[in-house]
């Protein structure tokens, strides 16, 4: 026997209270109530990206194409004609109450080289001028071949404060890798006020628990390719929210990873514009220091070659 259905009236009613109780919650702001990062959920997150990392070591060795983006002439078209290409990868995954995001894009960067990009990343005082959502940014120190890095990070009403590792390496010529891990992020209560604190690691909202960014850089006769894949952690959504605001969480680790490869493209380009004006400008100035010294020594031979006109070395000089 089918169960009673519910009357058609009464399904308007329930749809119509969903939604205005959707409209509440995200006109709101995120209101999601204090989450708990277990340990399990870390070993998880710690093994997942071990498994990234060893394909990622692989590509840089030479097992496979270097890039993501060379995987797929359609994807290094796309990058080309000056998109950016951006996919969620399939190894994305849910914990038990968390949420891994796996995404990766890539794009070409043209009239730059690869040393543009990474003087990008190295001013870490800078980040807050050309990346969205960076509120403040410090290198605190660094360590032989990794930096220590602070952020302050602004996004969806939500302020992080985050401390970062960060490494680079050239592979050969024409290559470069990187990558940034987050060693701790911190939830800020009442961001600017007298009262503002920093909410225990791990036992805040759980918007962001970890993130790791990895960049690969290779060079051509006409620019740089670059590609960034991002891992993230995250709290999970709670069950009753999960079908409205999951799609809505999902993308904000693709919209901010989007908008970090349009504003480092930016930047590099700004870089390499102002590294070929002083270039320009250097050579003016010597072409014009070396027509000053022709124009003395030119002078001081004609009139040597009017006092001694017998000289004909001299002569030949002042052709």
């Amino acid at each position: 026997m089918n169960p009673p259905r519910t009357p058609k009236s009464s399904q308007n009613v329930l749809i119509r209270l969903a939604l205005t109780f959707a409209v509440f919650t995200l006109s709101a702001g995120p209101r999601f109530p204090p989450a708990t990062l277990k340990s399990e959920t870390v070993r998880r997150f710690d093994t997942f990206v071990a498994g990234i990392e060893e394909s990622m070591a692989e590509r840089h060795e030479g097992a496979s194409s270097f890039l993501w983006l060379s995987e797929n002439p359609s994807r290094l078209e796309a990058a080309e004609t000056g998109r950016i290409v951006i996919q969620k990868l399939d190894n994305d995954a849910d914990l038990d109450g968390a949420m891994i995001h796996n995404w990766i894009a890539g794009m070409f960067v043209p009239d730059v080289t690869v040393n543009d990009i990474l003087n990008v990343f190295l001013d870490y005082d800078g980040y807050p001028d050309f990346y969205p959502g960076v509120v403040s940014s410090e290198l605190l120190r660094s360590d032989g071949d990794t930096n220590k890095i602070y952020q302050r990070l602004r996004r969806k009403g939500v302020v992080l404060d985050t401390w970062h590792d960060a490494s680079f390496g050239k592979l050969d010529q024409g290559r470069a890798v990187t990558w940034s891990k987050s060693t701790e992020i911190r939830e800020v209560k009442n961001e600017g006020k007298p009262n503002e604190e920093l909410l225990p690691e791990g036992a805040d909202r759980g918007y962001m628990w970890r993130m790791y960014l990895y960049w690969s850089l290779e060079q051509t006769d006409d620019g740089v390719f670059a590609e960034c894949h991002s891992i993230s952690l995250s709290r999970a959504v709670p069950f009753l929210l999960r079908w409205l605001v999951n799609p809505f969480i999902r993308n904000i680790p693709r919209d901010a990873l989007e908008q970090s490869l349009e504003a480092t493209r930016l930047e590099a380009q700004r870089l390499a514009a102002a590294r070929s004006l002083r270039g320009r400008r250097d050579r003016s100035e010597k072409a014009g220091n070396r027509g000053q010294i022709f124009s003395i020594l030119r002078r001081i031979v004609v009139l040597f070659n009017k006092k001694w006109g017998e000289y004909g070395p001299i002569l030949l000089l002042s052709q």
